[in-house]
């Protein structure tokens, strides 16, 4: 099963005269999932297998107690049948369904409940992803979902301001001051930024040695992979081209998949970044002073305030200086995905409440339960990928070896 047709419609436009690239070598456009999308296609036609578009599950069919097939519609509204051995549903998560977020959801129910928002009202809570069809599909056929706590990935309300480019700089807060460890990279802030009030102000700063001091950073969400040559050569241009003042300039933004773009602050003093960040006179003191505490802290090889990481501790003193601003507030969110799902065994057979098998009927990625534990922490971005990726060929090689 498949959600691609959303893919298909993101491609990016080549012109007539461009070659068409051997895809099956290396990807030659910025913009990887089109790439991956038709790899795939080529590589299933390729092996005698049919990909259809824009066809998006509904039901699944059954012969007694085996699964034979699914019915799907198109883009059109009209309904199809598809019948099969085997089915793999791979549909994705339940965040973008606000009924099943309440329902099934323990954690975002009590994210609310923390926020004095109503527990009971599906839209207190905000979600992204895919809208639950695959896992109730799953559900009517006789699966189970996995036990609570049900939670969600990068869960939370907040989440600290970030360079265009990716990575984790000094923040300091609406009073000027730092009110944390900014080596904690993405889902270790939200215990910080969740007690803040709404409306608090921050300000995530770095000077002229940017791409020295992210070299120095752990992989993880919102920071740069260095390995991509062409996204670090666009990335360089556009700092190169900086533009100081309140209106900014645009970089491309690496947390990214496609060709999009941030706004990035920059300006020749502190001063300058305290002014175009609204800091009025006392919290631009506090801030003037706690940059130069925290170029003590760099000197000394120690954080005293929050132990941030000695490797990121390096000094913000040479123009131009680079910097972010944001806020927190806004509805709750999940985040990127809820990681509930439906339970399954070591070959990715759906089972039933009864932990057994139903015949026919596998799930992988985010639609199979059990891939992290309780809850998605990693220092390494890209897990939940690589989960969803490596469940897919394990449940395909499984149902190779079930037919035989």
């Amino acid at each position: 099963m498949t959600q691609s047709q959303r893919h298909a419609t993101h491609r990016r436009p080549r012109s007539a005269e461009a070659p068409t690239p051997d895809y099956t070598l290396k990807c030659e456009e910025p913009n990887m999932w089109p790439y991956v999308i038709r790899s795939l296609h080529t590589g299933l036609e390729d092996k005698g297998g049919q990909m259809l578009w824009g066809y998006q599950g509904q039901l699944l069919v059954h012969s007694g107690d085996v699964v034979t097939g699914a019915i799907f519609k198109d883009v059109d509204g009209v309904y199809h049948q598809v019948n099969a051995k085997s089915v793999i549903v791979t549909a994705g998560d339940f965040g973008g369904n606000p009924d099943m977020r309440l329902d099934l959801s323990d954690q975002m129910r009590n994210l609310a409940w923390s926020r004095g928002s109503d527990r009971t009202d599906p839209m207190a809570t905000g979600g992204m992803g895919r809208d639950g069809s695959g896992i109730r599909m799953c559900l009517w056929a006789g699966a189970t979902m996995e036990t609570g706590p049900r939670p969600a990935q990068s869960v939370g309300i907040n989440g600290k301001p970030g360079m265009a480019f990716g990575g984790s700089y000094p923040v300091f807060g609406a009073d000027g001051k730092r009110f944390m460890n900014e080596s904690l990279i993405k889902h270790g802030t939200n215990g910080y930024l969740d007690m803040l009030p709404d409306g608090y102000t921050m300000v995530a700063v770095t000077d002229n040695n940017w791409e020295t001091y992210m070299s120095h950073q752990g992989y993880g969400h919102e920071t740069m992979d260095t390995s991509s040559d062409y996204m670090m050569a666009e990335v360089r241009e556009n700092m190169a081209a900086y533009v100081t003042g309140p209106d900014g300039f645009p970089v491309r933004s690496f947390s990214r998949f496609g060709i999009e773009y941030s706004t990035q602050l920059a300006a020749d003093t502190l001063e300058e970044v305290a002014d175009i960040a609204g800091y009025d006179a006392e919290a631009k003191a506090n801030f003037l002073a706690e940059v130069a505490r925290y170029n003590e802290f760099c000197t000394k090889g120690h954080d005293d305030d929050w132990g941030c990481d000695p490797q990121n501790l390096l000094p913000i003193k040479d123009p131009p200086f680079f910097f972010t601003t944001g806020s927190t507030g806004g509805t709750p969110s999940n985040g990127l995905c809820q990681h509930a799902g439906v339970c399954t065994d070591g070959k990715y057979r759906v089972l039933t409440a009864a932990k057994a098998p139903i015949s026919g009927l596998y799930a992988a990625g985010n639609t199979c339960g059990q891939r992290m534990g309780v809850h998605y922490v990693t220092p390494t971005a890209g897990n939940s990928c690589a989960s969803a990726l490596t469940s897919g060929f394990c449940a395909a090689d499984a149902v190779i070896a079930d037919s035989q």
